[in-house]
């Protein structure tokens, strides 16, 4: 081992993944589920991935709280920790869903498209160390510490040198990033179903930036 030196290493360029834990918050799945699910692919009779009718399951009424609570978070990303103008923008949901992934069903690695910031939440308890992680992702055509033409094997992978990064479907946790982040979801190995609530977020109102170019974005 070489020697440790006195430096500061300056996490450049990142994608930030938030995580928080969401708390003595009264939320009902029940009337959510009543409404009626559909299977991720109608064409293979082998799906495994069901997907709640309603595609804006946060604005109704029996989660009310819950939403309140994740855009409080997503507000304290945004704002207090990217430091967005608050004068300028605010944000916009546009959709969120329930999914439940059955034994043996995975997410293949995807972005979520003309959305700004997006995110999931875990309601309900499962077998945190089976039923399937998410996974970040950065494609190795994107250069970060090194290239695709020349990667070296790390000894230990942290924030700095990783390519993926899990993080398991604990109950109440929630998980915030940048709508354009790869990701996906592992099989799930359990014996139950794994729940999560996605949601899309957009920013609504005037962008500008340092060279002075501006845009308005407005939802009817």
């Amino acid at each position: 081992m070489y020697e440790v030196r006195n430096c500061i290493v300056h996490e450049l360029f990142s994608q930030p993944l938030y995580e928080a834990d969401i708390k003595k918050i009264s939320y009902f799945l029940g009337n959510i589920e009543k409404e009626g699910f559909i299977k991720g692919d109608p064409k293979d009779k082998h799906e495994l991935l069901n997907y709640s009718k309603s595609d804006d399951i946060l604005m109704k009424e029996d989660l009310y709280l819950l939403r309140k609570e994740i855009e409080s978070h997503i507000n304290h990303y945004l704002f207090n920790i990217l430091f967005l103008d608050t004068d300028k923008i605010k944000i916009k949901h546009l959709s969120s869903w329930l999914v439940i992934n059955k034994p043996g069903a995975e997410h293949n690695n995807h972005v979520h498209n003309n959305s700004f910031i997006s995110g999931v939440f875990y309601p309900k308890k499962c077998d945190v160390f089976k039923a399937g992680d998410f996974v970040a992702t950065i494609p190795q055509s994107i250069s970060t510490w090194c290239s695709s033409s020349i990667r070296p094997e790390p000894i230990r992978y942290n924030l700095k040198n990783s390519s993926k990064w899990k993080i398991p479907p604990v109950r109440n946790k929630l998980l915030l990033f940048p709508s354009h982040m790869y990701h996906h979801v592992e099989k799930n190995r359990s014996n139950e179903d794994r729940y999560s609530i996605s949601f899309n977020y957009n920013i609504e109102g005037e962008i500008i930036n340092l060279h002075g170019n501006r845009m308005k974005i407005k939802y009817e």
